[in-house]
């Protein structure tokens, strides 16, 4: 991977904590999370306020997610350029990291269902909801 390429891909890192925040926070609203102690119906009244500001901004946040994965391979080959070529570490990173972008995005997409369709059944919606936000505070 050349000098070049690697700066490209750590800026990434930045671009995506950016579109976190505007995707997440200013346009979806999620932060701060709702309360777990919402009902059923308060639920389908969260995600029934600004219906596609949060659609919009979980998919901005979906982006972000995938902006981390060209961060994570510029880490991996650093480390491997420390270690050498027998580097277990570097490789421990580009799994972890890997995985960590999965781990992030799927909450999301759990979330951007819980989004698309805010007329379903409203104890269906809290429950999709409830997955999406334990599985990503979660992790």
């Amino acid at each position: 991977m050349s000098y070049r390429t690697q700066r490209i891909c750590l800026w990434m890192a930045p671009l995506a904590m950016v579109l976190f925040t505007i995707g997440f926070v200013i346009i979806g609203g999620f932060l701060p999370p709702p309360s777990p102690s919402l009902s059923a119906t308060e639920v389908v009244a969260f995600y029934g306020e600004n219906t596609n500001g949060k659609r919009l901004g979980l998919a901005i946040t979906m982006v972000a997610a995938a902006f981390t994965v060209p961060f994570v391979a510029a880490l991996t080959v650093q480390m491997r350029r420390i270690e050498g070529p027998a580097s277990p570490l570097a490789f421990t990173q580009l799994g972890v990291g890997t995985l960590g972008w999965v781990a992030f995005a799927l909450p999301v997409m759990i979330l951007e269902a819980a989004a698309f369709r805010v007329d379903r059944n409203p104890d269906a919606l809290l429950a999709i909801h409830d997955i999406g936000w334990i599985m990503l505070v979660g992790t």
